[in-house]
Order: C-alpha cells, then sequence, then structure tokens
C-alpha cells in the first residue's frame, strides 16, 4: 500500500518554458504524478548518478557559505537517526557534496527544521527543505519500510515562541501532522525518484535560459510533447 493515500498525489514545480506550463502563472505549478516523464537514467541508493555532477556555482541548495554549519543544522533535528533513515536519504544528508550539486531556480535551500514531526498514523516526518519565501516546504515521510516526499505550505519541524501568531496558521497546529488536517500533497513515494526530478527540472529550467540541454534532459522535458 502507497504511504498516505487519503493526501492528493501532486508534483510541485516550476515551469519548463516551451514544455510544460502552469495557466496560473505562479510560481509554482502543481502536476500530477502520473503526469511526469519516465526516468530514463539508472539511479542508485549511493547517489553516484548525482555526484558525479559538477558543483553548482550559482543557486545552489547548499551554497559554499553555508557548509561550515551543515554538521550542526543536522544534528539539531536530527541527533543520532542517521542509521535508520533510507539510504537515499542518509547519502543525501550524510556530507555537503549532494545537496551541493543541486540548483533551485526558486532559490530553495536545504532547511533542517528544529526537530522531527510525529504524525497522527504513525509515521514521523523531516523537514529538509524550504523555498526562499518560506512558502514552500518538503520534507520526508517515513513509516515502518514506506517512505515519501511531501510538499505543503506549512512550516512542519520548527518551533515557535508561546503564544506566536501567523495570518495563514496557527503555529500550535504543527507540532503534529495529521494527513486528514493538511494542505500538504505526496509529490513522490520515494525520496531517490524526488531529488532526481528535482535536479533535472531545475537543471533544465536554467540550461534553457543558457541556450542547451543535456540528451538527457532533453528527452524528460520533451516528453510533455509526446502525443
Amino acid at each position: 500500500m502507497r504511504p498516505l493515500p487519503s493526501l492528493p498525489r501532486i508534483w510541485t514545480s516550476v515551469d519548463l518554458p516551451g514544455y510544460r506550463h502552469d495557466p496560473d502563472g505562479r510560481t509554482y505549478g502543481n502536476f500530477p504524478v502520473e503526469s511526469l516523464p519516465p526516468i530514463d537514467r539508472a539511479l542508485d541508493d549511493k547517489l553516484s548518478w548525482l555526484l558525479a555532477e559538477p558543483l553548482a556555482t550559482e543557486w545552489a541548495i547548499l551554497n559554499q557559505a553555508e557548509i561550515p554549519r551543515f554538521e550542526e543544522k543536522r544534528s539539531r533535528a536530527l541527533g543520532k537517526r542517521l542509521p535508520d533513515l533510507p539510504k537515499p536519504f542518509s547519502v543525501f544528508i550524510g556530507t555537503p557534496a549532494p545537496a551541493s550539486r543541486i540548483r533551485s531556480a526558486t532559490g530553495s535551500y536545504l532547511d533542517f527544521a528544529d526537530h522531527l514531526v510525529s504524525s497522527t498514523d504513525g509515521g514521523q516526518l523531516i523537514h529538509f527543505l524550504s523555498d526562499q519565501q518560506w512558502s514552500m516546504h518538503w520534507l520526508l515521510y517515513m513509516k515502518d519500510n514506506a517512505e515519501a516526499v511531501v510538499a505543503t505550505f506549512l512550516p512542519y519541524g520548527f518551533k515557535f515562541d508561546e503564544g506566536e501568531s501567523h495570518p495563514d496558521y496557527n503555529p500550535a497546529s504543527l507540532a503534529v501532522f495529521d494527513p486528514c488536517e493538511t494542505d500538504a500533497s505526496v509529490c513522490s513515494d520515494s525520496f531517490l525518484e524526488f531529488i532526481y526530478r528535482y535536479w533535472i527540472e531545475n537543471e533544465i529550467y536554467f540550461r534553457l535560459r543558457a541556450g542547451y540541454l543535456t540528451d538527457e534532459q532533453r528527452r524528460y522535458a520533451e516528453y510533455y510533447k509526446t502525443p
């Protein structure tokens, strides 16, 4: 059974100009997961395919200035949970190297929250990515041997001052994740697939402006022109 079956399966991402367009003209479009292109690269749990990419000199989700604080922020959020994590995610947060190779068209950044979040269905979530406006957040969901990546407007996993308020949500309600009472969607049923799609779509976005795509990126983008 797929994790979090009550949530919609939606891929939240940017336009790919000339290929995929959000008709509402928002920063992020919502695209059905079943409409996404197939992945035609062999992906391994060690993220060898990502680690073979060059370091991103601009727009990296982990820039060079943040690397000295990487372990401190990870330890604050996770403590000693690393051996219990899905292998691709463990590799992803094990060193700064993977995140240093991923660009974000919206200035998103590796953002470890203050603590893990319990789910009312018995699972747990780890917040790992925010966009620069704090308008979108991505979390890894885990329960037993199942995993998923959840996208949401709500900043689960962060500490708020007692009595703190926000015009769009109640911070006190974010201590626990309730799949029946959230705006969240499942954007991938595995972290490995999520991080590949996040990497390649942002690369396509930047490279379209530079005037060239790799063959792999072109095949991915042109899927949207297939009848």
